[in-house]
C-alpha cells in the first residue's frame, strides 16, 4: 500500500526502503498524519516503544524515499495477534527474556519487571507468579485457549501428561475444583499419588464421563492415549500454577561498594540475567552465570561470591541464610564462618567460633571465599631515650613519638627501613643504637 491510502491510520513496514535499504518501522508502527509529494508526517503510537521513550511525543518527517508501496495497515495485521488478558504459553525468546521460555501468563498493558529494555520492541506478559515479562514481538505465543480449557477436556480427546508426582498432585486439585472425581471403578482408593506410582513419568490423566452426565477423571499410561489419537497437553500448561522463578546464581557481598552494595547483604541474579543493585536500579539482562556478570562489571562483581547451597567442605567458608541456632549457639542470618570438620549428619559442620554443629539447611557454600588478611598492626606511643649509644641521631633524656612503626631521628627522617610492632621488638632491632623505654607521661 502507498502512504498517502493510511492517512489517520497506523501503518507498519513490509520492506526497506529501496533507496538506502532502510528496514525502519518493521515491528513497530507509527500513525501516519499526512502525506505531500516530498514527505510523510507522522508520530508514533502507544504500540510503538517510541512513545513511551520520548518525552515529547511531536510531529516528525520522513523524506520522499519512504514514498514507495511497502506500507501496510498495522491493525489489520495485528487483527490475529494477541490482546490484553490473552492466556498464552511463550516459546521462541531470544536473549534477554529466555527465562520465559515455556511459561503460561497473560497478556498485559502493564509495566514490565523482566525481560527486554523498553526501547526493544515486545510483548508484556504478566506469570501467575506476578512477574511481568517483556518477550521479543517475535516469540511464539500459543494461546491458552488453542491449547486447554475445562471445556475441551469434558467434550474432547485430551489427555493431560503429569511427569511427576507433584504434577499429579496439582492436576489433582484444579480437576476436583472443576467438579471432577476419580473413576474409582478402575482406581481403588483413587488417588493422585496412587496413579503416579503406577506410571511414573509416563502417567497422564484423561476425562471419563458415566451415564448419569457426571465427569471423572482415569489414567493411563501416554504410550495408550497415543495410540487412541488423544491430544497430549502438558500438565504446566494445562492447569499448573506457576511456581517463581530459580534465580541463575544467589550471591553475598564481602565488602562495600558505596554505588551498589552492602556489605553482609544478599543479592540475585534473577532468572532473566538481571542483578538489583541498592539503589533499585535493575542492570542489563542476559547474564547467564556469575562469571558471566563479573567479566562486564568487575568492579562490582569484586565485592561479591557466589552462594551455592550443598555440603561444604573442610577449610571452606560458609554464610548463614536460614538460622536457627542451638541455645548455646549464637548466630544469624547473614554471619560468615570457616568450616573446621564435619559432624555426625552428611553436611552439618563445626565451624570456628561455635559449639556443636551447623546443620546442612542453615547455609550455603560461599564459592572460593578467603577473607582479605588482616592489616598488620605496628607500634604506635611515646617512648624516651635513656641511652643514645654515643649516636648522633637521638638525645638521651629526650621523648620520641613512635607512629605505624617508625620513630623519628633528630633529623626528623625515619631512623629505620624496617617497622616495629612492639617496644620489645625496637629493643631487639634497635638495642644496638639506642636504648627507649615507654613513656607514661609527665610527673606530678
Amino acid at each position: 500500500m502507498k502512504a498517502s491510502e493510511l492517512i489517520g491510520k497506523k501503518a507498519i513496514r513490509t520492506a526497506p526502503t529501496k533507496l538506502c535499504g532502510d528496514g525502519s518501522f518493521d515491528d513497530s508502527p507509527i500513525t501516519i498524519l499526512n502525506v505531500t509529494s516530498s514527505h510523510i508526517v507522522y508520530t508514533y503510537p502507544e504500540e510503538n516503544c517510541m512513545s513511551r521513550i520520548l518525552s515529547d511525543n511531536r510531529p516528525r518527517l520522513l523524506d520522499s524515499s519512504w514514498l514507495d508501496d511497502n506500507w501496510a495497515d498495522y491493525d489489520e495485521i495485528a487483527k490475529c495477534r494477541y490482546k490484553a488478558g490473552d492466556k498464552v504459553k511463550v516459546t521462541g525468546t531470544k536473549s534477554g527474556c529466555t527465562g520465559a521460555e515455556g511459561i503460561v501468563g497473560t497478556i498485559t498493558n502493564e509495566h514490565h519487571s523482566d525481560g527486554l529494555c523498553l526501547h526493544e520492541n515486545g510483548i508484556n506478559v504478566r506469570l501467575e507468579n506476578g512477574r511481568v515479562w517483556r518477550i521479543n514481538a517475535d516469540a511464539k505465543l500459543e494461546t491458552y485457549s488453542a491449547l486447554f480449557g475445562w471445556d475441551a477436556f469434558r467434550s474432547g480427546k485430551i489427555a493431560v501428561h503429569c511427569d511427576t508426582e507433584d504434577k499429579a498432585i496439582g492436576f489433582e486439585s484444579e480437576a476436583k475444583k472443576e467438579g471432577f472425581t476419580w473413576r474409582t471403578a478402575l482406581l481403588s482408593s483413587a488417588s493422585s499419588k496412587i496413579a503416579f506410582q503406577k506410571y511414573g513419568a509416563d502417567l497422564c490423566i484423561s476425562n471419563w464421563c458415566d451415564d448419569e452426565g457426571h465427569y471423572h477423571f482415569q489414567c493411563c499410561p501416554i504410550d495408550y492415549y497415543i495410540r487412541h489419537g488423544y491430544n497430549i497437553i502438558d500438565y504446566s500448561f494445562a492447569a499448573a500454577p506457576q511456581q517463581p522463578l530459580e534465580p541463575i546464581a544467589t550471591l553475598y557481598c564481602v565488602k562495600d561498594d558505596p554505588r551498589w552494595l552492602t556489605k553482609g547483604k544478599m543479592y540475585e541474579i534473577n532468572a532473566d540475567g538481571r542483578i538489583t543493585y541498592d539503589d533499585g536500579h535493575s542492570g542489563c539482562p542476559g547474564y547467564k552465570s556469575f562469571s558471566n556478570y563479573a567479566s562486564g562489571n568487575p568492579t562490582p562483581a569484586a565485592c561479591l561470591v557466589e552462594c551455592v547451597r550443598r555440603p561444604a567442605e573442610i577449610g571452606e567458608w560458609i554464610v548463614i541464610v536460614d538460622a536457627h541456632p542451638l541455645s548455646m549457639q549464637n548466630y544469624k542470618n547473614g554471619d560468615i564462618f570457616c568450616v573446621t570438620n564435619s559432624a555426625m549428619f552428611v553436611g552439618d559442620v563445626c565451624v570456628m567460633g561455635q559449639q556443636a554443629f551447623i546443620e546442612r539447611v542453615e547455609y550455603a557454600v560461599l564459592v572460593g571465599y578467603r577473607p582479605e588478611p588482616e592489616p598488620e598492626k605496628f607500634y604506635n606511643g611515646k617512648v624516651v631515650c635513656t641511652d643514645n649509644r654515643n649516636t648522633v641521631c637521638f638525645t638521651a633524656g629526650k621523648i620520641y613519638e613512635f607512629k605505624d612503626g617508625f620513630v623519628h631521628e633528630d633529623g626528623g627522617k625515619n631512623y629505620d627501613t624496617r617497622p616495629v610492632k612492639t617496644l620489645a621488638d625496637a629493643e631487639e632491632k634497635l638495642g644496638k643504637f639506642v636504648k627507649f623505654i615507654e613513656f607514661k607521661g609527665e610527673q606530678s
